[in-house]
């Protein structure tokens, strides 16, 4: 669905970090997008993950 969106605009102040970000990294504010979306989509599936497993450990 994100593919299909086209631009993403951000306030002004949200605007400046992927901008600054792309800038650094060489790459276009949209690269720059997909991998926050991409590093946050799995940070949520480990942190989803690791919920569902219970905790071994009992001190």
């Amino acid at each position: 669905m994100l593919r299909e969106s086209g631009w993403m605009s951000f306030d002004t102040g949200i605007e400046a970090a992927p901008a600054a970000a792309a800038a650094e990294m060489s790459v276009g504010r949209s690269e720059v997008i997909r991998l926050a979306v991409r590093e946050w989509l799995e940070k949520r599936q480990r942190e989803s993950d690791r919920s569902a497993t219970p905790d071994q450990s009992e001190d």
